[in-house]
């Protein structure tokens, strides 16, 4: 609902520090830990690009799926993945372009204009449609709503198992380097999402959650198209291994919150 898509946009200091958190510090620690652990590595360049893609792709079109298994805020973490998306038409190609400036071995365009337009194409105009139907049908794009609501929580098992299958050939050719190192980019994302977050439980666990959820379709969409195929295994296992990191981190939440909501919901004393 439109009062969802402005819950994040009503807090200002709120939306400044998840902002910080998913396009500044999530890249800058993503770059820095790559940097210091996999510098010596044989055949860094594949893993390189995929960690870069990654960084530079917010805005995970599931968000509200993994932010309710992580107990958080769905109104904001609805309002976080529509600003994030939005956004990404500039974040994205300014990401890439400083890496490359920093680490020339990641470069794998130095047209940014045509990378602004793959996002566009790619994020915002869905969304961007997305919104608008829903603005100008009324009832009608109410009921759209609900049936696409259900599409997205199908859409959202079939991704996991296909993943999960994918991710049994892919994840394998990936040195264990390059698997060690995404729990580490994923632990810094939790841990900078969560302490800027806010006070509320569920907004920083939304907080938390949108900032390591990475687009991966667009991540996958600018390896292709600009030549990097072979960074794909590192994007996926992302997913994968980015999943299975933040587990403990769902379960520390929703049990922090059932311990919070027991003396309230207690019964009082005669």
């Amino acid at each position: 609902p439109p009062t969802a898509l402005m819950s994040l946009w009503q807090q200002p200091g709120l939306l400044l520090r998840a902002l910080t958190a998913a396009l500044v510090l999530f890249p800058l620690g993503a770059g820095l830990i790559g940097y210091v652990c996999l510098k010596d590595l044989p055949n860094v360049v594949p893993i390189a690009v995929g960690l870069v893609a990654l960084a530079a792709a917010p805005g995970a079109p599931l968000l509200t799926q993994r932010a309710s298994m992580a107990g958080g805020n769905l109104a904001i973490a609805t309002s976080f993945q529509v600003t994030l998306a939005s956004l990404a038409v500039v974040t994205t190609p300014l990401t890439l372009l400083i890496f490359t400036v920093l680490f020339a071995k990641v470069e794998a365009s130095g047209d940014f204009l045509s990378i602004a337009k793959q996002v566009l194409t790619v994020q915002f105009l869905p969304l961007g449609l997305g919104i608008l139907m829903r603005r100008l049908g009324g009832e009608s794009a109410a009921n759209i709503g609900e049936l696409l609501t259900t599409v997205a929580n199908t859409l959202f098992i079939v991704l996991l198992i296909f993943l999960l299958g994918f991710s049994l050939v892919t994840i394998p050719t990936v040195p264990w380097r390059g698997l060690a190192v995404i729990p580490l980019i994923v632990g810094f994302g939790l841990a900078c999402g969560h302490l800027l977050g806010g006070t509320a439980l569920g907004d920083r666990s939304a907080i938390a959650t949108g900032t390591i959820a990475r687009n991966a379709g667009l991540a996958l969409f600018l390896v292709v198209a600009n030549g990097a195929a072979q960074a794909i295994p590192t994007i996926i296992a992302y997913m994968v291994v980015g999943s299975l990191t933040a587990l403990p981190y769902n379960v520390w939440i929703k049990k922090q919150q059932r311990a919070i909501a027991a003396p309230d919901s207690a019964p009082s004393a005669a």
